[in-house]
């Protein structure tokens, strides 16, 4: 009798149990890959250039001292939005090479930097004393008038 039921109820409880099954897999496998360091390094990054601009900002004449300390805490509170640990000195560290990226920028404005996929990287700058040619943009011509 329990076996006619059971068979009775696999095809019913099976597959929705194994889509369930695979869910869980892939969220598990997600939130693996986002914990490998590779991918924390991205993070690291970006949340240390979003800091110092932010503080850049927001705290334009104060001094250096104080402007860090609000990186880092603006950059702890980011890292640990997404879960992200990650120890004091790699903060400093990510913050102090952020600052001498922006002030590598801003000490040569005509130097243009290009996104690599995970930093940003300076550009030859762009000559000065050559003028930029404006290439004019072609224009439709209407059509002839029918004969």
């Amino acid at each position: 009798m329990y076996q006619d039921l059971f068979s009775a109820l696999v095809p019913y409880v099976v597959p929705p149990l194994i889509s369930v099954c695979i869910a869980a897999i892939i969220w598990l496998y997600h939130l693996i890959v986002s914990k490998l360091p590779e991918n924390q390094r991205f993070f690291i990054e970006y949340a240390a250039t979003k800091a110092v601009h932010a503080v850049e900002q927001a705290m334009n004449g104060a001094s250096s001292s104080m402007k860090k300390q609000d990186a880092v805490r603006r950059m702890q509170d980011y890292l640990h939005h997404f879960g992200i640990q990650v120890p004091d000195s790699l903060i400093d560290t990510a913050i102090e090479s952020a600052v001498k990226l922006m002030n590598q920028y801003q000490a040569k404005p005509d130097t243009y930097l290009f996104d690599s996929g995970d930093s940003l990287h300076p550009i030859a700058p762009i000559a000065q004393d050559q003028p930029v040619q404006a290439q004019p943009a072609p224009v439709a011509q209407p059509p002839a008038p029918a004969q």
